[in-house]
């Protein structure tokens, strides 16, 4: 999970930031292609979770779809046909920012590396400054990346926080974003969902999967912190965050799964806020 490709500075601790150096997301990219990852499209990697048993994985039988040798991921759900195929990675970026197109495009065309790009639609195509003051792709650029084999999907009409909503407004932000994503590509089958996934709330968890299902996602990312997807998670699917902070020891420490633990403890912060 990226958001920013770029220098700029940010306070506060770097469990928080959203910025990635393109100095580090060169060094990232690097480190995918030298342990051989395969860096595959969202929608092959959607593809693979759903062929995957119900209850076949669980976060502590396979703490990695991408794991090391030893792991018992993704390639283990899949029988062992799969087991010796390639350790598979994802890469995707919230928010719709210009610097994709001018700072991370260029890095990922020269590995020749796909990703997808959230948008909040209404940032996109503007002239002012959008999300924290950042700017936004315009359409012409998303359209060229586009051609260039970059996927997109919806992140919201104004990147709300959703749970706060009603659900005539929800389920607005959900439609028309995607709408607007289909009229100007032609295809948006993926959302986003922005700030802290409220996994503790099943109320409301229920209404925002009903909601995506009938205005035609196929599935959701949230900001839950895993690295293992099954069929059952398509939409809450976990990632990984990613920003400045990580070294290359702590990079391939995430991507072999040693940051999941904190799924745990996110979990219950969410659990503890809300009694």
């Amino acid at each position: 999970m990226y958001h920013s490709i770029s220098d700029d500075p940010e306070p506060g601790h770097p469990y928080f930031w959203i910025n990635t150096s393109p100095r580090a997301f060169a060094q990232q990219l690097h480190f995918l292609g030298e342990q051989g990852y395969r860096v595959i499209p969202l929608a092959e990697a959607v593809n693979l979770i759903r062929a995957i048993p119900s209850g076949g994985v669980s976060s502590r039988a396979a703490p990695s779809a991408r794991e090391p040798q030893g792991g018992r991921g993704l390639d283990h759900a899949l029988g062992p046909d799969r087991r010796n195929s390639p350790r598979y990675a994802v890469l995707t970026f919230d928010d719709g920012y210009r610097d994709f197109y001018t700072q991370a495009f260029p890095l990922l065309k020269a590995k020749g590396f796909p990703a997808s790009v959230f948008l909040p639609t209404d940032f996109i195509g503007r002239p002012a400054a959008g999300l924290r003051g950042k700017a936004h792709l315009s359409w012409a650029e998303i359209l060229e990346l586009q051609r260039q084999g970059i996927t997109f999907g919806s992140h919201t009409c104004s990147h709300p926080q959703l749970a706060e909503l009603q659900v005539d407004q929800l389920r607005r932000e959900l439609s028309h974003s995607g709408r607007v994503i289909q009229e100007q590509t032609g295809g948006c089958d993926g959302f986003c969902y922005p700030f802290q996934f409220p996994q503790q709330d099943g109320l409301f968890l229920e209404v925002l999967n009903q909601t995506l299902q009938s205005v035609g996602y196929a599935y959701c990312l949230s900001t839950r912190i895993g690295t293992v997807n099954t069929a059952e998670d398509l939409f809450s699917l976990k990632r990984i965050p990613i920003n400045s902070g990580d070294d290359p020891a702590l990079f391939q420490a995430k991507l072999q799964g040693g940051y999941d633990w904190l799924s745990g403890v996110q979990a219950l912060k969410k659990v503890l806020w809300k009694a």
